[in-house]
């Protein structure tokens, strides 16, 4: 019996972590809580593949996996970057029908190669969903809010997560794999 117990407690290493996530106000999410498959996508919203697997490949994902009630995604900030820590300060503003507005509209126009216009996308989108944040732009504002606070704890973990985009998927953190539609489909089929 021991030996089994030890032997279970070697293989679930493989796989655990102890990785402390974000508050929920921070986050966006997508179907319906009770889904079987639950995923999470680790992103930044400076980080070049997160932005183009968004672009590219979540609409299907959507149709296919969460508006038919197999999945329920999130997607995670990873505040390791100013625009990120950003999108934090606004995310926690807003309602989960906002923050799937916001998270999309950004998504669709944030422009890597300039983030402060980026940044005035996030200040501009949050004045038309009637949550201002007129000192977005602003370090020693920045500095001060709950968000950054909760950045800094985040990113400061001993296990956390150093590249995006990263997947977890009913538990399971896939930290070397990109969380593209095919490799979904692939794990929530099996």
């Amino acid at each position: 019996m021991k030996k089994v117990l030890f032997i279970f407690f070697i293989s679930l290493s493989n796989y655990s972590y102890s990785l402390e996530k974000l508050d929920d106000c921070y986050s966006v999410s997508y179907g319906n809580p009770i889904a079987e498959n639950k995923i999470t996508s680790y992103y930044s919203f400076s980080c070049p593949h997160c932005v183009a697997l968004f672009r590219e490949e979540f609409i299907d994902l959507k149709k296919q996996c969460m508006d038919t009630e197999k999945v329920y995604f999130t997607f995670h900030p990873i505040p390791a970057d100013l625009l990120t820590v950003q999108g934090m300060v606004c995310l926690e503003n807003l309602s989960d029908v906002k923050k799937q507005i916001f998270l999309e509209a950004l998504l669709a126009e944030v422009d890597l190669a300039d983030q402060e216009y980026s940044a005035i996308l996030m200040k501009k989108a949050m004045e038309i969903l009637g949550h201002p944040v007129p000192l977005l732009t602003d370090r020693e504002y920045l500095s001060k809010t709950n968000a950054f606070n909760a950045a800094y704890k985040f990113v400061k973990q001993e296990d956390s997560i150093s590249e995006v985009p990263t997947v977890e998927v009913n538990g399971i953190l896939y930290k070397k794999e990109i969380p593209s539609k095919d490799f979904i489909k692939g794990i929530i089929t099996k």
